[in-house]
C-alpha cells in the first residue's frame, strides 16, 4: 500500500519513509488499505461496497473513527454503521495497525537521533525532543504510542531518558535560525 500510495502521489519515489508516517498520508494510506481489504474479502459484502464508495480519506476522518468507532460522525464509521460487529472490529484493527507501525517508525526515527547524539543517559539530564504537529498532538492514539516505543527502547533498553516537550512555530524558528546562521 505505501507504494501503491507513494505512485500516486505528486512526488513518486521522494520522501517515502514520510509518507509511511506523515499526518498528510495516514487518512489517504488508511483509506487505500481499507478499500484493498475490502475487494479481498476481509469485509461482509455490504460493508465493502461501502467501503469502496468511501472516496478521499483524511486523517482527521481516521482519528475520528478511532475514537468513536460506533458513531456516525465521520465518513469511515457511516461506512461500518449498521454492520456486522466483526466488520467494524475489523476496520478499527486494520487501522490501528496502520497507526501502530507510524508510531514504531517514528520511534525509530526518533532513536536514532537520540543514539547518535549520545546524551541523556542521566535520569536528570533528559534529552529534549521538541515534537509539533497535530497529528503527535491529535492523532487518536498517537501520542501514546509513540511514547511508548520510546520508553521500551531507549529508556528501558539504552538507558537513554527523554522528554516531549513543544514549542509554538518551532519549524519556522528553526527555518529562521538556520537561514541567519547559514
Amino acid at each position: 500500500m505505501d507504494l501503491r500510495l507513494d505512485a500516486a502521489s505528486g512526488a513518486p519515489g521522494v520522501n517515502v519513509f514520510e509518507k509511511m508516517i506523515s499526518g498528510a498520508y495516514i487518512g489517504p494510506l488508511c483509506g487505500a488499505t481499507l478499500q484493498a481489504a475490502a475487494q479481498e474479502g476481509l469485509f461482509s459484502a455490504p460493508t465493502a461496497r461501502q467501503l469502496l464508495r468511501l472516496g478521499n480519506v483524511s486523517t482527521i476522518d481516521v482519528s475520528d473513527f478511532l475514537a468513536d468507532p460506533c458513531g456516525t460522525g465521520n465518513p469511515i464509521a457511516q461506512a461500518v454503521h449498521g454492520a456486522p460487529g466483526e466488520d467494524t472490529a475489523s476496520l478499527f484493527y486494520l487501522i490501528d495497525a496502520l497507526l501502530e507501525r507510524a508510531a514504531k517508525l517514528t520511534a525509530i526515527n526518533l532513536s536514532s537521533t537520540a543514539l547518535k547524539c549520545g546524551k541523556g543517559r542521566h535520569p536528570c539530564r533528559p534529552i529534549c525532543i521538541v515534537a509539533e504537529g497535530t497529528t503527535f498532538y491529535r492523532l487518536t492514539s498517537m501520542r501514546r504510542k509513540v511514547e511508548y516505543y520510546l520508553k521500551q527502547y531507549l529508556v528501558d533498553q539504552e538507558g537513554i531518558y527523554y522528554e516531549i516537550t513543544s514549542v509554538d512555530n518551532a519549524t519556522l524558528i528553526g527555518a529562521a535560525i538556520a537561514g541567519l546562521t547559514n
